[in-house]
């Protein structure tokens, strides 16, 4: 499972838009099946690595992985939630 961060609007029939690109990144296809969370606001301040069990982040600490380079794998990558 990959995902995706995006912004979208909701416009005045109450539908939301996603961009083509980013259906495109996700290499989907007609019929598949997506789960979709709303969140309401910005999040632009939450850490991503908070999404991770404890028990990762300790182990990428042990192995002196920078939580930079961690970030930048899950927003590039996806990760599971």
């Amino acid at each position: 499972m990959k995902q995706f961060n995006t912004e979208a609007v909701l416009d005045k029939r109450g539908r939301i838009t996603l961009s083509a690109d980013l259906l495109n990144a996700a290499k989907l296809e007609p019929g598949d099946v997506l789960s979709v969370t709303v969140t309401v606001g910005q999040l632009e301040n939450e850490d991503i690595l908070g999404n991770l069990p404890e028990d990762l982040r300790e182990l990428f600490d042990n192995l002196g992985i920078n939580p930079d380079t961690v970030r930048e794998v899950m927003r590039k990558e996806g990760y599971f939630v």
